[in-house]
């Protein structure tokens, strides 16, 4: 897509997120944090892209989409054996 756009891909890397936790629960509970930014962004890109390319409009709601059902994946995982309602940190 950056490409697409006439853009040039960064090799560098950016800053990693480390907390030294290492409990699964604790990477899951990262991982939901991550996935909701992620999806942030990619409601921001629909946002500023609507009405000017339908290419990015529909590439952030497919992203939007995948990113939903990784958040809906990971609060599955968080959940107590049982539970049914959606986790809550």
């Amino acid at each position: 897509m950056v490409t697409l756009l006439g853009g040039h891909p960064s090799l560098k890397i950016g800053t990693l997120l480390e907390t030294e936790k290492h409990d699964v629960g604790d990477i899951l509970q990262e991982s939901l944090e991550h996935e909701k930014a992620a999806a942030a962004s990619y409601y921001e890109l629909l946002k500023v892209s609507e009405g000017k390319s339908i290419l990015l409009e529909e590439y952030a709601r497919e992203m939007i989409v995948g990113e939903e059902l990784h958040l809906d994946e990971v609060n599955k995982l968080l959940r107590k054996s049982g539970d049914v309602k959606p986790f809550r940190s």
